[in-house]
């Protein structure tokens, strides 16, 4: 495995904890699970900023996928994190967690492509939704494994939409230079 691919598994996995414990009430959270997210945190975009902190409802259904997910149970993870999000759009919800989770349990289980376009519906959800930083950063993530995937002409698809969300001044600061930092 390439230096890069260990960074983009880190922010990935860095990222799920992040969404996973953020969104996690307080006595579900283990010392381990936040021993590792302090590990990896230097790759992770600050929580203060990310729509994970934001309240917005977290199904049932994606908390057993999180468990499931920090008990190391990933393929029944995925099966519960793609049972959420059908669910979520059986009702016409925004699914956000779901999609998310989804998409870093696949690319935990080397479905590079697959994370991919999880990250892309994440996108597509969040700008129906609108939650323009969301759509940034899975836009951003998904051009990442699409990269690493060798697929470039996906990859290079999605940095238009990147670069406009860029400009808008809705991004937070905190997004905005996360991704800027590492297009340049």
């Amino acid at each position: 495995m390439s230096v890069a691919q260990k960074l983009v598994r880190a922010a990935l996995a860095s990222a799920a904890a992040t969404t996973f414990v953020a969104a996690a009430p307080v006595h579900a959270q283990s010392h381990a699970y936040a021993a590792s997210t302090a590990s990896t945190a230097a790759v992770a975009p600050p929580a203060a900023t990310t729509p994970a902190t934001r309240a917005h409802p977290v199904s049932p259904a994606v908390d057993d996928a999180r468990r499931l997910y920090e008990e190391g149970r990933w393929r029944e993870a995925r099966q519960a994190f793609d049972r959420a999000v059908d669910a979520a759009k059986a009702e016409g919800e925004y699914g956000r967690d779901a999609l998310e989770g989804l998409a870093i349990v696949r690319y935990m289980l080397d479905d590079v492509r697959g994370a991919a376009r999880s990250f892309d519906e994440l996108g597509e959800r969040a700008a129906a939704y609108g939650d323009p930083d969301t759509e940034l950063t899975a836009f951003f993530k998904s051009a990442l494994l699409y990269q690493e995937a060798g697929d470039r002409v996906s990859a290079a698809a999605r940095v238009p939409r990147i670069k406009t969300l860029l400009k808008s001044p809705v991004i937070s600061d905190a997004t905005r230079r996360m991704v800027q930092d590492r297009i340049d």
